[in-house]
């Protein structure tokens, strides 16, 4: 899903602002791109370090900081800057994170933003499975574009023919996943 909507980055510089250990950074820099990945802890940079290493991909670099602070220790720009699964609901300032993504954005390049959709936490995931909707925390209104399958890890309990997961008892009912690409004004 993420590589079909980024479509081509071969030559494109991407920034991965919480990159976790590398995984979605190494897909990109697979894809053609030279990518750098930023994560809060280094022992996620060492472990993307290695895998990037034992993977034999070269077209990528990780640092270890913290978003908050990236401006102040970090020089460039970016075709792309990217953020997938899991990144959002870290932050402390989400202003001030806006303020990071297009410091780094070149005006003619794109921010992409790939998450899980806070309305398949809502309910509890063995209930779920079992095609059951039980509601198990809060949910707040958001109107981004929804998806009702997801990749692998984040949600769903079969597999469709592209390896997106979903729960087929929902499938077109409950949105798992978000995705955003956004251009600067």
């Amino acid at each position: 899903m993420i590589a079909k909507e980024l479509g081509g980055i071969s030559g494109k510089k991407v920034l991965h602002l919480q990159c976790n250990t590398g995984a979605d950074t190494i897909m990109l820099a697979k894809m053609g791109a030279d990518v750098t990945g930023v994560d809060l802890v280094p022992e996620n940079i060492y472990y993307a370090k290695k895998l990037a290493e034992d993977l034999g991909v070269g077209n990528v670099d990780f640092i270890a900081s913290d978003i908050m602070e990236f401006m102040d220790n970090h020089q460039g720009e970016y075709d792309i800057v990217f953020t997938s699964d899991g990144a959002i609901g870290w932050l402390s300032d989400l202003m001030k994170w806006g303020r990071t993504v297009s410091h780094f954005l070149k005006d003619d390049g794109f921010f992409y933003i790939h998450e899980g959709h806070p309305f398949a936490d809502l309910f509890n995931r063995e209930q779920m499975a079992e095609g059951t909707l039980e509601v198990e925390y809060p949910y707040f209104d958001q109107e981004p574009e929804e998806y009702d399958k997801c990749v692998q890890g984040m949600g769903g309990s079969k597999l469709d023919g592209e390896d997106l997961s979903y729960y087929s008892h929902f499938e077109g009912k409950v949105p798992l996943s978000y995705s955003l690409k956004a251009t600067p004004r």
